[in-house]
C-alpha cells in the first residue's frame, strides 16, 4: 500500500507540475487578478479575436477585452467622471482619431475598409438591387435605409458628403436621401448591421469588413460597392493618454503593424491592412 501511495503522490505532483507549466498565464492571472492589458474594440470578433489571441500567446499576457461601438466609447470618454480602465481602443476610425488626438498618446492605422451598401437578400429583389447612393433617393427606399445621423457621427458625415459630392444632382441629393431615411436613424453601425440582417432595414451603409463577417457567419445579406466610387474608412489602434499598462499597449500597437498581422489580414481575414505609419509607437 505504501508503494502504491508513493507512486500516486509522485504522479499527482508530476501532473500538477505539467499543468502549471502548460497554463502559466492563466495560473498567474488567477493569483493577481489584474489584467496585463485592457482593450476596447469596435471590430467584429472574427477579426480581433485571432489577432489578440496570437499576441496573448506570444507574450504570455492576460488581456481583458471590452466590445462596443465607437460612439459608446466616446460617450464614456467624454462623460465619465473617472479615468477609463481601457489602455487602448482597437478599431477607432481615423476621422475620429484626428478630431481627438489630445486623448491619445500613440496610434497607428490598422485596416483600410471601404464603405459599402449592404442589403438583405430576402427583402431586396435582384431587380431592386441598388447600384449606388443615387439609387437610394428613389421613392421605394423610403424608411428602408440604415444610416447613422451624420450630425452625431464623423464617419457617416463623411459618407454623406462623399455621396453628395459625387452625385449627378448635388443640390437635390441630400434632401431626397435624408427624406428617405426619415426618422429611422440607427444609433450605431452595429445597429445597421443587425437591422439589415433582421430585415428592419432593407439596405444599410456599413464597412466591407463588417459585411464580409456577416456573410461568413451565414447571414442572408450581400453588398455592392457604390458606383460613385469608394469612400474609405481607416480603422486604427490608439493608446489612451495616461493608460495603466503602457508598455503592453505599445507592444500590442507594434504587433498590429507587423508583417505577420498584415499577412493574416490579407490571407485569412479578407481585410486590407493600412500601409500608413504609426505615430508615437515603433511599428514593425
Amino acid at each position: 500500500m505504501k508503494k502504491i501511495g508513493t507512486v500516486f503522490v509522485v504522479l499527482i505532483i508530476s501532473l500538477s507540475t505539467f499543468l502549471i507549466a502548460c497554463s502559466k498565464t492563466s495560473i498567474v492571472n488567477e493569483l493577481n487578478h489584474d489584467p496585463d492589458l485592457i482593450i476596447y474594440t469596435t471590430l467584429s470578433r472574427s477579426i480581433y479575436n485571432p489577432i489578440i489571441k496570437e499576441f496573448q500567446e506570444r507574450n504570455e499576457l492576460w488581456i481583458e477585452i471590452h466590445e462596443g461601438s465607437e460612439d459608446d466609447f466616446l460617450d464614456q470618454l467624454h462623460t465619465s467622471d473617472q479615468k477609463l480602465s481601457y489602455d487602448l481602443i482597437f478599431g477607432i476610425s481615423q476621422d475620429t482619431l484626428d478630431a481627438s488626438t489630445d486623448l491619445f498618446t500613440s496610434h497607428s492605422p490598422f485596416i483600410s475598409s471601404p464603405l459599402v451598401i449592404m442589403y438583405n437578400t430576402n427583402v431586396v429583389t435582384y431587380r431592386e438591387e441598388p447600384l449606388g447612393f443615387e439609387n437610394l433617393t428613389e421613392d421605394h427606399w423610403k424608411n428602408r435605409i440604415g444610416f447613422v445621423d451624420p450630425e452625431h457621427s464623423l464617419i457617416y458625415e463623411k459618407v454623406l458628403n462623399f455621396a453628395i459630392n459625387n452625385s449627378t444632382s448635388p443640390d437635390s441629393f441630400e434632401n431626397l436621401f435624408i427624406e428617405n431615411i426619415g426618422n429611422l436613424y440607427a444609433k450605431t453601425a452595429e445597429d445597421i448591421n443587425n437591422g439589415v440582417v433582421m430585415g428592419y432595414y432593407s439596405v444599410g451603409i456599413t464597412s466591407e469588413e463588417a459585411a464580409k463577417s456577416l456573410i461568413d457567419a451565414g447571414a442572408e445579406v450581400t453588398y455592392i460597392h457604390p458606383r460613385e466610387g469608394e469612400c474609405v474608412v481607416i480603422k486604427a489602434t490608439a493608446i489612451l493618454e495616461d493608460c495603466s499598462n503602457y508598455d503592453a499597449a505599445i507592444k500590442f500597437l507594434d504587433f498590429t503593424c507587423s508583417q505577420d498581422v498584415k499577412q493574416l489580414l490579407k490571407n485569412y481575414l479578407n481585410c486590407n491592412p493600412s500601409d500608413a505609419t504609426s505615430i508615437g509607437g515603433e511599428s514593425s
